[in-house]
C-alpha cells in the first residue's frame, strides 16, 4: 500500500521534474554559484514511510526533536506536539547522511476528522529550505492518499501563510481563518480522486 525507501539523488542547477519514477533522480536546484559544487548536491536523499512502530528508538528521538525545534521553539508557540495521533499514523521522512532534513504524517481516515483522511507536522529542516522538500512531501502524501483512499476527500489544518501553497495541490479553503496555537490556520479540503480533483 505505501512505498518504503528511495534514493533520490541530488543534482545542482535545475528544477524538480513534474513526477518521479524510482529511476529518476531528485532535481533540487542548488543556489551556490561556486567552481565546487555544493555539499549536498552531489549526496542522495532516502525516502521512508515508516508505521510508528516501526520507527528505531533514534529516528524517533530526532523527529520530535525536528518537531520540537521548528513547532515549539522556532514559531514560539508552547504547545503539545505529542497528541496521541503518531501512533496510528504512516510517517514519511527524508533523510540524508543518516540526518532527517524533512518530514511529515499522514492520519487515516477519521483520525483527524470523521470522513476525511489528513496529513500534517510538515516539517524541513532550516538548512535544507527552499530546496523543494516540502512540496514533494505535500506530493507524496498525496500519492500515497489517492493510492489507497482515492475515495475519501483530505482535509488540513493550514497555517493560513500556506494557504497558496497547498491550494497549488488542489486543496481549498473553507470557513474564515481562525487561531490555532496562536497562530492564524484555515482549514482546506481536497476531494479524493474518484470524486475528482
Amino acid at each position: 500500500m505505501f512505498n518504503t525507501t528511495r534514493q533520490i539523488g541530488l543534482t545542482a542547477n535545475s528544477n524538480a521534474p513534474a513526477e518521479f519514477t524510482p529511476s529518476t533522480p531528485m532535481s533540487i536546484g542548488c543556489s551556490h554559484a561556486t567552481q565546487q559544487p555544493c555539499q549536498f548536491c552531489a549526496r542522495s536523499i532516502a525516502w521512508r514511510w515508516l508505521n510508528f512502530d516501526d520507527i528505531s528508538i533514534n529516528d524517533l528521538y530526532d523527529l520530535l526533536g525536528l518537531r520540537q525545534d521548528i513547532f515549539i521553539v522556532e514559531q514560539c508557540v508552547p504547545y503539545r506536539d505529542v497528541d496521541g495521533r503518531d501512533r496510528a499514523s504512516r510517517h514519511l521522512f527524508a533523510t540524508l547522511d543518516g540526518e532527517i532534513i524533512a518530514y511529515l504524517r499522514a492520519l487515516p481516515r477519521d483520525l483527524f476528522e470523521t470522513g476525511f483522511c489528513s496529513f500534517g507536522r510538515v516539517v524541513v529542516h532550516p538548512k535544507f529550505r527552499r530546496l523543494g522538500l516540502g512540496r514533494e512531501l505535500v506530493r507524496r502524501v498525496l500519492s500515497q492518499f489517492d493510492e489507497a483512499h482515492k475515495d475519501t476527500p483530505i482535509k488540513i489544518s493550514s497555517q493560513l501563510y500556506l494557504k497558496e501553497f497547498y491550494a497549488s495541490f488542489g486543496f481549498e479553503a473553507k470557513g474564515e481563518p481562525y487561531i490555532e496555537d496562536r497562530i492564524p490556520h484555515i482549514a482546506m479540503i481536497r476531494r479524493g480522486i474518484e470524486a475528482g480533483i
